[in-house]
């Protein structure tokens, strides 16, 4: 065996998950300590077409090697600095981080980031949200997205693309937060491959991540999924993270701000489907304001 190929079969590790297989790629951290890290890997279908504002579907499998060294799309948002929309609606990845010390060995406890965002911006991937403090411990580390704003609408007091809602069975709501939860199966089902502990998982998050991890110790659908929950600087009864009623009022609103003011929710969601991403991630911010901008997207209580 060359030396070349054990530095590549070293650096670049290929592991098996239930999807195929996967070829990682070997990092440094901020304090020089090494990890594994397999980037952008799918835990649910793409959530486009028909899939948007639908809940997850499951992801899809591939043949050969599958190379995990770079970051999935972030959702579909709106960066505040340049008022330009980035990401892609195809933004369903997670990434799994895993120290070199511990790497190979077993049961190693898991640690499942929710980034935060007002429920409108951020990713698993951001840089400013990077998990190398954690990675220098001997813990294997997990972040994933979740659709954002309209898309994947938390709770339904509109119809942004991940946390729409119109009381009807094609939008039910909270595709966001089940996006988290399919992405605590994946975790689940497939971080023993990694050394990690499946009866071993902590989820945490700041700020809307918080209140999400905080919506996820009170569902039954994510029972079973983790062990323990660290909530950094806010809980899901937040005044700005959860509101009762009004959940068509915003969606049609957000409708009528595209062209159509329509009043019938089959109506309204075919018509929002087949509107470009750029075009809503825009539209939503025509009807935002500072007072409202952190809780117009947002989780009910009633959710399921």
């Amino acid at each position: 065996m060359s030396d070349s190929y054990y530095y590549s079969t070293m650096n670049q590790p290929v592991v098996t998950v239930k999807q195929g297989k996967l070829q990682g790629v070997l990092q440094k951290n901020v304090l020089g300590s090494h990890y594994f890290a397999f980037k952008g890997i799918p835990f649910a279908a793409p959530p486009v077409g028909k899939l948007r504002f639908q809940d997850p579907e499951p992801p899809a499998s591939w043949d050969g090697i599958r190379d995990a060294s770079e970051n999935g799309n972030v959702c579909s948002q709106l960066e505040l600095l340049t008022k330009t929309v980035i990401g892609d609606e195809d933004c369903l990845y997670l990434n799994v981080y895993v120290p070199h010390s511990i790497y190979g060995t077993t049961r190693n406890p898991v640690m499942v980031w929710i980034h935060g965002g007002a429920f409108l911006i951020g990713s698993g991937s951001d840089i400013n949200q990077r998990l190398d403090y954690l990675l220098a411990k001997e813990v294997i580390a997990v972040s994933i997205n979740y659709r954002l704003g309209a898309f994947g609408k938390i709770y339904a007091l509109c119809i942004l693309k991940g946390f729409l809602k119109l009381g009807h069975e094609a939008a039910s709501g909270n595709q966001g937060l089940k996006d988290q939860i399919v992405a605590l199966k994946w975790v689940k089902e497939n971080i023993q491959i990694f050394g990690g502990d499946p009866e071993n998982i902590t989820v945490f998050g700041s700020s809307s991540g918080a209140a999400c991890v905080h919506l996820l110790m009170l569902s039954p659908l994510s029972k079973g999924l983790f062990h323990k929950a660290i909530l950094q600087s806010t809980i899901s009864t937040c005044s700005w993270a959860i509101k009762e009623t009004q959940q068509e009022v915003i969606s049609f609103k957000l409708a009528s701000v595209l062209g159509n003011d329509s009043k019938d929710p089959e109506e309204i969601i075919e018509f929002l489907r087949k509107i470009p991403a750029d075009q809503i991630v825009k539209a939503q911010y025509r009807f935002l304001t500072r007072k409202v901008i952190c809780c117009l997207y947002i989780f009910h209580l009633q959710y399921r």
